[in-house]
């Protein structure tokens, strides 16, 4: 899967209620493809999935109680 999305390809994969799909955030055409398959504007929101919290900030501004909330759960 891992190879799949780096060279800009579309995955799916289980999630606790069904099946989702992912690529490479940076990956402007596999979300265009995402959002074809599963027939979405493109005013649609996506999941964004991080390894670790520390992750977070990258993309994210997220406060000290935010945070600690994230982490404590």
């Amino acid at each position: 899967a891992v190879a799949i999305i780096r060279n800009g390809g579309v995955v799916v994969y289980p999630t606790d209620s069904g099946y989702a799909l992912g690529c490479q955030l940076e990956n402007k055409q596999a979300l265009e493809r995402i959002c074809q398959i599963r027939r979405l504007d493109d005013k649609h929101n996506f999941t964004l999935l991080c390894r670790d919290l520390s992750e977070i900030s990258l993309y994210a501004r997220v406060d000290n109680g935010a945070f600690r909330l994230l982490k404590n759960n």
